[in-house]
């Protein structure tokens, strides 16, 4: 299973956003936003992104993937809306000990940077972004 897919489960399992097209807080992956959302529940969006990561060196059994979160929420909300939903993102992937999801050991998950508000897009719906980095096992 790729990176964003076990990203995506675990925010799923967590009830920070859904897999399917009707869920209040769509999980999109390996996409950009698409800005053409008619419905207002739809624009609630999450988007996982792979953004490649760092070497792996050869002594150690781990991967270092990152990925960026870019939320967006509908535009009659308030910026405030889009740090809640950073929150629980980063509360669903804050890792009290090593755990497994899907059958890959992540050992834990972290931000790299501060998060950056985008503004709001052609549809007037605020956005944000964050940066992580995954440290889990290669298989």
């Amino acid at each position: 299973m790729s990176l964003v897919s076990e990203i995506g489960d675990r925010l799923s399992s967590q009830s920070v956003g859904g897999l399917t097209s009707t869920a209040t807080w769509r999980i999109a992956y390996n996409e950009f936003l698409p800005s053409s959302i008619g419905s207002s529940s739809q624009a609630q969006q999450i988007a996982v992104t792979p953004t490649g990561g760092f070497p792996e060196e050869a002594a150690e059994a781990m991967q270092r993937k990152t990925f960026q979160m870019k939320v967006r929420c509908a535009a009659v909300t308030s910026s405030t809306v889009l740090d809640d939903k950073m929150d629980n993102i980063d509360d669903a992937l804050n890792l009290k000990a090593d755990q497994t999801w899907n059958s890959r050991k992540y050992v834990f998950v972290q931000k790299q940077g501060d998060r950056l508000y985008l503004g709001r897009d052609s549809q007037d719906r605020p956005e944000m972004v964050q940066n992580y980095v995954a440290f889990r096992s290669r298989t």
